[in-house]
Formats: structure tokens, C-alpha cells, sequence
């Protein structure tokens, strides 16, 4: 007799099972093919624990970033962030925002709407586009300058960008170093090492001009000076070396394994910084190693 019933629940408790998981399956079926975020939503709310539930919120994600795609606008995406903050997807939002944003920092065009852009939304992948950019836009204000004297001024601009805000995507040869260490300061470059830079009176700032095959040293900007040496022949030229000297390249010049085919009008400019090499400033031209092109700046 204990037998019979036990069959009978344990019959009874197979078709329940039975009933409801078929009520889940056709539930799901109908919400799949309707695939809307209500019908998703009405599901996840009456089986959140069946197992179809995790595909059901995975699905809900996707369809909810949808919406804000066709929205497209900084509000609806961090409201899909705020909503899942823990999706994939969630990341991919934080990059529209970035891009979003961009939009608007390259209408204005402007070096500070750069920094803040940078600075607020690093790590973004389109940082690396806004670094670009901000160089691009110092090469274009230093091409509406008449004299020297105005395009040093904006030079200065270059070099406190760099002061405050790090090398960031620069062209850098990090095999050309200072060989000395004099009137440094640390600064934090984009990746937040510590950069020795030197900051002021820039002793040793110098153009270098290629003419007939002889290279010429000679002063350019107001700031350039030639720095000379005793030696057995008397006062001889020297090649600045130390940190935070300021070489322009004129002409077609070889240098340290390099050579520097630098425009006329706007030399191909660079700065020795310590531990990180020689830093692009601004200018026009091409840097090639054996026969090979290097980089075409800017």
C-alpha cells in the first residue's frame, strides 16, 4: 500500500515538473520570437531562476544598447551603463560616450578641450586620436606664424603641454638619450612614469642645417644659441647633449644613425628628454634609418 502511494506521488510530482517546465519552454519560445525587451523583461520576472534566465538578461543587454544607439547620445548610453553596469557591452557604451564627446573637442578645436578630453576619458581607445589631433593643432598654429619670434612662442606652448601633461602620443626615438642630467625637473608622462625634463632657459637649443654635405650650426629661434668649447684650435662649437636641449634639423642631416630630411620653412624640431629619448616638438619632414623611412612627421 506505501509502495502505491509513493508511486503516486512521486507520479504526481514527475508531472508538475513536467507542466511547469513546458509552461518555461513555450514561455521562452513566445519571447524569443516576439524579442522585445517587455517580453524579456515579463519572463525574466516570472522564471528568474530557469534556464534559460542568464541567455533571457544577455539578450535583454543587447537589446537595451540598441536602443541607445539609435538614440546616440551621452544620457542614453550612461543610462545603459548605470542599468548594466556589469555587461561586456557596458564597456563598448563607455567608448561611445568618448566618441560622443570627441565630436564636440574637434569642433572647437581647441589645445585645453584636448587636455580635459585626455584626461577625463583615459584609457578610451579614441585617446590615442585626441593625442594626435592636439600635436596636428600645434603644427597648424605654428604654420599661421610669420617670424621665428611668433613661432617660438608657440613652442613654448608645446613644451609646457608637455610639462603638465606628459609626452603622450609623441613620436619618440627612445634610442637617442641626453647623456647628462643637468637642471631636471620630474614631471609624470601620459603612462604616469616620472620624466626628467628640463624646464627653463633652454641652454643648448640649436639648428642644424646640411649645405653641400657640411653641417652648420646656427641660430634660429630668438632662444638658440651656440654653445663653444676650449680646445687645442681655440673655441670650437659643441653639439648640446643634456637634458632638455632643443635640436632642429634643416635640410638633409645625419644624425646619431638617423637621418633628418627637415623642411626649410618649418624644421623638423625635437627635445633630448631624459629617460624617455627624442621627443617630436613640431615641424615638417621625414626621419629615415638605413634607407628606410622612419616616420613622416607631422
Amino acid at each position: 500500500m506505501n509502495n502505491r502511494i509513493n508511486f503516486i506521488f512521486a507520479f504526481c510530482v514527475f508531472l508538475l515538473i513536467s507542466i511547469c517546465c513546458d509552461n518555461v519552454n513555450k514561455s521562452w519560445d513566445r519571447t524569443t520570437k516576439n524579442n522585445t525587451i517587455k517580453d524579456y523583461e515579463a519572463f525574466l520576472e516570472k522564471y528568474p531562476e530557469s534556464a534559460q534566465s542568464d541567455t533571457a538578461r544577455g539578450i535583454l543587454a543587447e537589446l537595451y544598447f540598441n536602443v541607445a544607439e539609435s538614440t546616440n547620445t551621452v544620457e542614453a548610453f550612461q543610462n545603459y551603463i548605470h542599468k548594466f553596469p556589469d555587461c561586456s557591452l557596458a564597456v563598448e557604451a563607455s567608448e561611445k560616450i568618448a566618441g560622443i564627446v570627441f565630436l564636440e573637442v574637434e569642433k572647437e578645436q581647441k589645445i585645453q578641450k584636448y587636455n580635459d578630453f585626455i584626461k577625463d576619458y583615459a584609457g578610451r581607445k579614441i585617446v590615442a586620436e585626441a593625442e594626435k589631433q592636439k600635436v596636428g593643432l600645434f603644427a597648424n598654429l605654428l604654420s599661421t606664424k610669420k617670424t621665428f619670434t611668433a613661432k617660438q612662442k608657440i613652442e613654448d606652448e608645446i613644451l609646457n603641454d608637455i610639462f603638465n601633461h606628459g609626452i603622450g602620443a609623441r613620436f619618440v626615438i627612445s634610442t637617442i638619450l641626453p647623456k647628462d642630467e643637468k637642471n631636471v625637473r620630474l614631471v609624470s608622462d601620459s603612462h604616469g612614469e616620472l620624466t626628467d625634463i628640463k624646464r627653463d632657459a633652454h641652454s643648448g637649443s640649436i639648428a642644424l642645417e646640411n649645405e653641400h654635405g657640411d653641417i652648420y650650426m646656427k641660430t634660429l629661434y630668438p632662444r638658440d644659441k651656440l654653445e663653444f668649447i676650449p680646445t687645442a684650435f681655440g673655441l670650437q662649437p659643441s653639439q648640446p647633449f643634456g637634458n632638455g636641449a632643443i635640436w632642429r634639423f634643416i635640410g638633409n642631416v645625419d644624425f646619431e644613425g638617423y637621418k633628418f630630411i627637415g623642411d626649410r620653412k618649418n624644421p623638423l624640431t625635437f627635445m633630448l628628454i631624459q629617460k624617455a629619448g627624442f621627443v617630436y616638438l613640431h615641424g615638417k619632414g621625414t626621419i629615415k634609418k638605413k634607407n628606410q623611412i622612419v616616420a613622416t612627421l607631422p
